[in-house]
């Protein structure tokens, strides 16, 4: 553990690392599926994301990013720190691996605020716009999406249409706005949804628009495609090396599996729909559920 802080010293500013003094708990070992398929129903999903994301009031997160796009200006290989507080609160900082910053990115109830120090400059605005902000927005917003993933912030809210596939070894959750859904032959309607009313990071627009799929052996989520209110691929992210975070039990209701501590997703690759860039989130610690201080979050 030591020799990992101390790694971790040399490529974030000083005065991050204090911030993170107390953290402890290591990652453990990924989780190895079972060879046999477990069965669920689309409400059942529903209800296991809605879980998984409720169990996040709070996270403080260490990752590395590895960011590919056309005239990036940013180096191919980032260190970062997110800091996030339910409901809709998140900090994003990346530095250079010798510690300078690079940009950091505060955003709460679907505004952002986006400083790059190198530039001298900041740019503000609703996050539907932030892949908009120059050459550095798009590579920011992937970055922010990918992060929203290994937090586990997807939901489903209460009044989407889903509907289910059986894909070979996964399921297919189809997530769609009222709109789209309008006559959707074999769609449900799922209510009593809580704390799903804002996103970080998301289009209040097109945020319902989404397929999610799950590996049927453990249920847990390997994909997420977000779609344009036009039902074209804005982003694909793919999640693996789940690992237990923290020392929380969470306990299905209403859908299957048997008690468990929470996992997250320590590797997220994402990918622009339209070619503009890639990013590849490798996480050195995730903390769920700690107390912040207001100064950790930032301000717009």
């Amino acid at each position: 553990m030591k020799r990992r802080w101390s790694k971790v010293r040399n490529r974030v500013a000083w005065s991050l690392v204090v911030a993170w003094l107390g953290m402890a708990a290591c990652a453990g070992p990924g989780v190895k599926p079972s060879e046999e398929y477990q069965q669920a129903t689309a409400e059942q999903l529903v209800a296991l994301v809605r879980m998984r994301a409720e169990a996040t009031q709070s996270a403080k997160g260490l990752f590395r990013a590895q960011i590919k796009g056309p005239g990036l200006l940013l180096p191919a290989r980032v260190e970062g720190a997110v800091y996030y507080s339910r409901p809709d609160a998140m900090r994003v900082r990346g530095f250079t691996p010798f510690g300078g910053e690079l940009f950091e990115l505060v955003v709460s109830r679907n505004l952002y605020r986006l400083s790059i120090p190198a530039e001298g400059r900041e740019l503000k605005g609703h996050t539907a716009r932030l892949g908009e902000a120059g050459k550095l927005g798009r590579p920011v917003q992937l970055s922010l999406w990918a992060v929203h993933g290994a937090l586990g912030l997807t939901t489903v809210p209460a009044d989407a249409h889903v509907l289910l596939h059986e894909e070979g070894d996964r399921y297919r959750l189809d997530v769609q706005s009222p709109g789209q859904a309008a006559g959707a032959i074999g769609s449900a309607d799922l209510n009593g949804s809580t704390g799903a009313d804002h996103q970080v990071g998301t289009d209040d627009a097109n945020s319902n628009s989404r397929r999610l799929w799950f590996d049927r052996r453990t249920l847990l989520m390997v994909q997420e495609d977000r779609l344009s209110a036009s039902g074209e691929v804005e982003a694909v992210m793919r999640f693996e090396d789940y690992r237990p975070v923290g020392d929380q039990v969470i306990q299905p209701v209403g859908s299957p599996g048997s008690a468990s501590r929470l996992l997250r997703p320590f590797k997220i690759t994402l990918e622009d729909g339209h070619g503009r860039g890639s990013v590849r989130l490798t996480f050195h610690e995730i903390v769920p559920n700690v107390i912040l201080q207001p100064d950790e979050l930032g301000v717009i």
